[in-house]
């Protein structure tokens, strides 16, 4: 694929479509009473971080750590008393493909530097450790701001996502963009 902006070249780079998703949210009574499976929202955080003055700081000493993203995760996984071994699929935000690595990290999937192994390792195809971005992601799917990933999370807790990996998925982790406040959230099996 052609170069973009070295070393990203056109597949590491989604682009703008059209489309539309929605997500109802409302409590877990009236969720029992809808036609579809309720999902219950275990944790949710958005953050940002010191220096960060627009999408994320560009004048950090480590430009490759998401800072706003590693605090939003602690802050989502104290809020639904989970870690990430509890996690059993997810959806990263991956309006370019390097920030998947990162998210990674600021998640505590693997530890920092070592995301690139965590991926060769086959972790986040189908049958791995994290099957990730089952329904394409931005890249591939559509980029729609992260909206498409609620509803593929909420897909695989459901059992419904048209490439449901083998394994059970009782917690799907969504994040979303970096640094604008950046976020994230765990959704579970409703009781």
């Amino acid at each position: 694929a052609r170069m973009i902006a070295d070393p990203l070249q056109l597949f590491d780079c989604c682009q703008e479509s059209d489309g539309a998703s929605c997500v109802i949210v409302t409590t877990p009574e009236r969720a029992r009473d809808l036609k579809q499976p309720g999902v219950a929202v275990r944790g949710v955080a958005q953050a940002s971080a010191p220096d960060q003055e627009q999408m994320t700081s560009f004048y950090r000493q480590e430009f490759a750590a998401i800072p706003e993203m590693e605090i939003a995760a602690r802050n989502v996984y104290e809020m639904s008393g989970l870690t990430p071994d509890d996690i059993d699929a997810a959806v990263i935000y991956d309006a370019f493909s390097p920030i998947v690595l990162w998210q990674l990290e600021a998640w505590n999937f693997c530890g920092f530097g070592e995301s690139g192994d965590f991926v060769l390792d086959g972790a986040l195809r189908p049958g791995g450790r994290l099957p990730t971005n089952t329904h394409g992601g931005q890249l591939s799917e559509a980029y729609i701001h992260g909206v498409n990933g609620i509803v593929e999370a909420a897909r695989l807790v459901r059992g419904q996502s048209l490439n449901q990996p083998a394994k059970p998925v009782n917690h799907a982790l969504v994040t979303s963009g970096v640094g604008i406040p950046t976020g994230g959230a765990i959704l579970g099996k409703l009781d």
